[in-house]
């Protein structure tokens, strides 16, 4: 586990554009390693971003994130089961977030920890207990490859479920890929005696910084196709809509929608349907060829059914926007 120069300047850049506090309160999922090969000049640029001040006396001594943390002017405090600076010592397998620390820290970091340790569930709880609300969540873990290190690889889709589980905010994400790994690196024996063959590791790595919005309970995601409410939800949450709001598709899946959406206070205008005309569930079902003659530009679309794909090539070739696709491939 460690932690490099991108991503100390990537925190100073957080707290620049008024994502962190500057006296910042972080806490670490194990106590991260900072590469003793930056140097003392890329140490000065790094104090130099953060309009801060040299204190301390040898940059030779920041062996660990915690020191640069200190010299940046933040507070940090790590968990993880070794005796390391501004460490508390616990088992994220097991223990809860201790009282003194619920709800605390500005920035919660996620290193390359979780994949190490077999209760996921208590990981991300304790993520989200540690965090403030407002705070900043950010994880940086293996997606792909890397053969041996820990238990676990990450989709982005578990991301996003725990976005949408959550009512996270994301500030950024991404995946980061390096094809060519050290000749060293082959597929182990053990893989290749059970009928994997060498080939090329293609290792990958998924970040994300996630905003936790609200003070709520932890949610465990489930990885299944009743979560499109959860993912509408979300999205409109994020993104108000401004004009009418439609759902594409007046059956099961289009009705289930609008009854979450309602229940969560956003007015529906009605369905859109490609061939149904009438009335569902107390709104109007405009079919699409009289809908087409109405269509204002910021009608905000959801298209809920099994034919999305096709719901979209139809809208587009009528010149019609969609905000969002469940259903379909």
């Amino acid at each position: 586990m460690g932690m490099s120069f991108s991503e100390a300047e990537r925190i100073l850049r957080l707290e620049n554009d008024g994502l962190l506090p500057p006296q910042a309160v972080i806490a670490e999922l194990g106590s991260q390693e900072f590469m003793p090969s930056l140097g003392a000049e890329k140490i000065k640029e790094l104090l130099d971003l953060g309009k801060r001040q040299e204190n301390v006396s040898d940059f030779g001594e920041i062996r660990y994130a915690s020191k640069l943390y200190e010299a940046l002017g933040y507070s940090s405090v790590s968990f993880d089961l070794v005796d390391a600076p501004a460490t508390r010592r616990l088992d994220l397998n097991t223990d809860s977030v201790p009282v003194e620390f619920f709800g605390k820290s500005d920035l919660t970091t996620n290193f390359g920890t979780t994949e190490h340790i077999i209760n996921q569930y208590n990981c991300f709880k304790f993520i989200h207990d540690i965090t403030r609300c407002g705070g900043l969540m950010w994880h940086s873990l293996p997606s792909s490859d890397y053969y041996g290190h820990g238990f676990f690889k990450y989709d982005p889709n578990f991301f996003f479920s725990l976005v949408w589980a959550n009512d996270y905010h994301i500030i950024d994400w991404g995946i980061s890929s390096r094809v060519k790994m050290p000749p060293q690196v082959k597929t182990p024996d053990y893989l290749f005696d059970a009928g994997m063959p060498h080939m090329e590791p293609f290792a990958s790595s998924v970040t994300f910084i996630l905003q936790k919005r609200f003070d709520r309970p932890f949610v465990p995601p489930i990885d299944s196709p009743v979560s499109f409410a959860s993912r509408a939800l979300f999205h409109i949450r994020n993104a108000p809509p401004t004009g009418r709001l439609l759902v594409y598709g007046a059956g099961g899946m289009g009705q289930s929608l609008v009854a979450a959406l309602q229940e969560s206070g956003f007015a529906v205008a009605g369905f859109i349907d490609t061939y149904k005309a009438g009335e569902c569930a107390g709104l109007p079902i405009h079919r699409f060829e009289d809908y087409r003659q109405q269509a204002k530009p910021d009608d905000r679309i959801i298209i809920a059914s099994d034919f999305a794909p096709e719901i979209k090539g139809l809208l587009s070739q009528n010149g019609i926007g969609w905000f969002l696709a469940l259903g379909g491939a």
